[in-house]
């Protein structure tokens, strides 16, 4: 999401110079966008070492804002509908019945939901989160989902082709008001990707944080820094990691790696449920998982399914997000007993 911003907003504000190659390195060359990334998660993983309260409400306060704005925005756009219809538009892929593109583009989408669980990684922090968590999960689900669902009718009702959108939000409010428009619109996506962004790197510290609390990680990773009361060298890690892969290849790369990890991932840990519950039976359990067992079933059937088409779409990438996932694996399998460094 970092190098998203740039990458995507970037044009607007200071044209393709964002694209443009900046720093020559013997062993390889980062672009403008890369650049501005990394800068990005630095800035945000200061935020983040401040104490809690200041990250939360930074990034509430710019999500409130820009997802109130973008609603106003969007509903003024279906009201208006200046959409011209393409007489020569292509049929769907729905239409030819080809599944492949269909399940392919919902990869994109399953990006864009992928932090629905994040409030899970920070449920310690949460007072009484076995009743609090489930219903914060639903309420932001819903949210976003309707929110996605009122943006998505106002590109289609106002575009004339959106597949030949460079980013739909800009493009949309462009047609609405201009180039200023286009611009405003730009800025406010980017806000809100930067709040999401924020809200990612608070919860994804939390996992080194719990893993090394738990003996899987270096000790030091587990302690809180003991005037700000948060896990500032977790952070720091996760900020070296980041600054990594977003060296390592483009945001195209990145978002195709990080998606498949997300889906693998994401189903390992709904299939966990069943098997938590065949093997421990009897374990104290303070969240109660609605409508088990199909709402297990449901999610992890069309995972597999988009899981399957990007395999079969892009199957040197699938086996790189596959290979860092098992080289995870492997480390924890050959792991000591407890990480006390």
């Amino acid at each position: 999401m970092a190098v998203g911003i740039p990458r995507y907003q970037g044009p607007l504000f200071i044209g393709e110079r964002a694209h443009a190659p900046l720093l020559h390195l013997p062993f390889l060359t980062l672009h403008v966008d890369q650049l501005l990334g990394m800068a990005l998660v630095w800035l945000l993983t200061g935020l983040a070492c401040l104490r809690v309260r200041v990250a939360g409400r930074t990034q509430l306060g710019l999500t409130a804002s820009v997802m109130a704005l973008l609603l106003a925005g969007a509903l003024w756009a279906i009201a208006t509908g200046v959409r011209v219809p393409n007489a020569h538009a292509a049929a769907s892929a729905l239409d030819r019945g080809e599944w492949l593109p269909i399940l392919l583009a919902f990869s994109a989408v399953y990006f864009a939901y992928s932090g629905w669980n994040t409030a899970g990684y920070v449920a310690s922090e949460i007072t009484r989160p076995e009743k609090h968590l489930p219903w914060a999960l639903l309420v932001a689900t819903l949210s976003v989902g309707a929110l996605y669902l009122v943006l998505c009718v106002a590109f289609t009702v106002t575009l004339p082709d959106l597949s030949q959108a460079f980013e739909a939000g800009s493009a949309t409010a462009t047609v609405l008001f201009g180039a200023v428009g286009g611009t405003a619109m730009a800025a406010l996506i980017g806000l809100a990707v930067t709040g999401a962004t924020l809200a990612t790197m608070v919860a994804g510290s939390r996992i080194y944080f719990a893993m090394a609390r738990d003996g899987l990680f270096f000790a030091a990773v587990g302690r809180l820094h003991p005037r700000l009361g948060t896990p500032v060298l977790s952070l720091c890690l996760q900020a070296v990691w980041v600054t990594i892969l977003i060296a390592s290849g483009t945001f195209e790369d990145l978002l195709r790696w990080a998606t498949l990890a997300i889906i693998l991932l994401s189903v390992l840990t709904a299939l966990a449920v069943p098997v938590l519950r065949w093997r421990r039976p009897d374990a104290t359990r303070p969240f109660r998982q609605w409508g088990y067992p199909w709402t297990t079933v449901a999610y992890v059937l069309p995972c597999l399914a988009v899981l399957g088409a990007s395999a079969w779409d892009k199957p040197g990438e699938a086996a790189v997000g596959a290979g860092i996932i098992g080289v995870g694996w492997l480390s924890y399998r050959l792991r000591p007993k407890r990480i006390s460094a």
